[in-house]
């Protein structure tokens, strides 16, 4: 019986932990972008090449600049007109709401397979 009460008590852990990374991820998202809401100069996206060196794609008002930094050096790579912008932030936007729909519908599945049986 002991036994039974510890898994629960795991079980129920787990999923408490969940819930709080992803109310915790939620927040800091939101004021992430509203930090960067009121810029002129926004981070679109940076990905990590190695170590010391990332490709940063910056948006400038209507244009855009794909960068390469590096300890030593800053060059720029590509200029990019308004509307190759435009359809990368659309495409981005996109894939966020995507995400966001399959995590949300995970989270549901799990509530719902979690809770199944009759609660006494």
């Amino acid at each position: 019986m002991e036994l039974f009460f510890i898994i629960i008590k795991l079980v129920f852990g787990v999923l408490l932990t969940l819930c709080l990374v992803l109310i915790s991820l939620k927040l800091t998202g939101n004021k992430y972008n509203s930090l960067q809401k009121g810029r002129y100069i926004k981070v679109i996206e940076k990905i990590q090449l190695s170590k010391e060196i990332s490709i940063v794609l910056l948006q400038t008002g209507d244009k855009g600049y794909v960068m390469s930094c590096s300890p030593h050096s800053t060059e720029k790579l590509e200029e990019l007109d308004e509307e190759t912008m435009k359809s990368i932030i659309a495409n981005k936007e996109q894939y966020g709401q995507e995400m966001m729909k399959k995590y949300s519908d995970m989270i549901g599945n799990i509530k719902i397979k979690g809770f199944k049986g009759k609660i006494k």
